[in-house]
């Protein structure tokens, strides 16, 4: 079962990469490239490198109430999770960043995967404000049936959805414990350890540091959307540059 989605994931990719590659003007695509230069290619390269510090920063409090993990075993993981998700498809980087930092680290591979679930959370939720924020201050209205809508409606309700089940995880953590431990007692660990990785956001202070960082992570990608579409004398370039960001970031995170 594993290699048909492996195989269909690939196919899928393909599938979309080829038609997205038949439809780029590649004349223009070539001139706005000449246009940027090389000093800006490297600015807005070394820019968005920044993001990765708050990210690792992020994942190592997330991971805080299961265990306090080395800033540089973190990011070593977050690089890691990132370089595997440009060649695998399905997101697949994700496993391979947790069960990289679950080896090193003696940490249960539930917890950290849990976690990224939560992170994934927090990174919809702020991709949504950057959505909304931008079609505000670029006056764009898009109709019922139009597939900006479906994307921001779907995103919501995803999003939505999941933080009212880890809600529900942390407010009846001890009756669902009780209810599994009772009925299928192999699964009670599993479960506890998924709902432990949830525990970061008990803590006050722990859920706004995270929450921070989350905007801070968005903050600095849209930063570097905007720095491009300047150089490329974009009009309006810091709104469109967050509603690039936004629909393109929701498009992978919402299938994912």
């Amino acid at each position: 079962m594993r290699r048909v989605v492996f195989i269909v994931g690939i196919l899928v990719s393909v599938a979309c990469l080829v038609w997205l590659l038949l439809r780029v003007d590649w004349a223009n695509v070539l001139t706005m490239i000449r246009r940027t230069g090389p000093a800006a290619w490297l600015l807005g390269s070394a820019l968005y490198l920044t993001s990765f510090f708050p990210r690792a920063l992020r994942w190592q409090w997330m991971l805080k109430p299961a265990k306090t993990l080395p800033l540089a075993e973190v990011a070593g993981g977050v690089v890691l999770g990132f370089a595997a998700n440009n060649v695998l498809p399905l997101r697949l980087g994700e496993f391979v960043r947790a069960g990289a930092i679950s080896g090193r680290e003696k940490i249960s591979n539930t917890t950290c995967l849990a976690s990224i679930f939560a992170e994934k959370i927090l990174d919809g939720l702020c991709l949504l404000l950057a959505l909304f924020l931008s079609l505000h201050f670029l006056k764009i209205s898009s109709a019922p049936n139009h597939l900006l809508t479906w994307l921001a409606n779907g995103a919501a309700v995803i999003f939505g959805g999941a933080s009212l089940f880890v809600l529900l995880c942390l407010v009846c953590e001890r009756q669902i414990l009780k209810l599994i431990g009772t009925k299928i007692s192999k699964a009670h660990g599993l479960v506890q350890k998924l709902i432990h990785a949830f525990h970061f956001l008990k803590n006050g202070r722990l859920f706004a540091a995270t929450f921070s960082l989350s905007l801070l992570v968005w903050l600095i990608e849209g930063a570097v959307f905007a720095f491009f579409l300047r150089q490329m004398n974009v009009e309006q370039a810091v709104p469109r540059g967050f509603f690039c960001l936004a629909v393109v970031n929701l498009s992978i995170l919402v299938p994912s």
